[in-house]
């Protein structure tokens, strides 16, 4: 399970915990996923034991994407859930992060009225 850090990673942790036969070892967490990371994550993640998940915040790289597919391991994005999660999570967090102004920006856009569906939001 790879996620947004503050966007409900440990909750799903202990929901999937919660499933009978179904394990985690902490020490299968992964963080970044620089290339130099790639060797030792590969070994990690071929070691799983059946019905054993990992957890992480591992940036998108088409080589981690190779990577999980050479494992049969399913990549899924819910894009919206992550934009959402990572917006909530540069204004609690990051106040100087190098989109705090944009959000900024949209909040008041939205407080205004500018917003006026989903639709118009995301330009659908």
């Amino acid at each position: 399970m790879n996620s947004v850090p503050k966007s409900g990673t440990h909750l799903l942790k202990y929901i999937l915990q919660g499933i009978p036969g179904v394990s985690h070892d902490p020490k299968n967490e992964f963080y970044e996923g620089y290339s130099y990371q790639l060797k030792n994550h590969y070994f990690k993640l071929s070691h799983l034991k059946p019905n054993e998940f990992a957890v992480g915040h591992v940036f998108y790289s088409p080589e981690w994407l190779s990577m999980l597919k050479r494992l049969n391991m399913k990549h899924i994005e819910a894009i919206l859930d992550v934009v959402v999660s990572f917006v909530y999570f540069i204004i609690e967090k990051y106040p100087y992060h190098p989109l705090m102004s944009i959000y900024q920006r949209e909040l008041r856009n939205k407080n205004k009225g500018i917003w006026k569906s989903k639709q118009e939001a995301f330009n659908l």
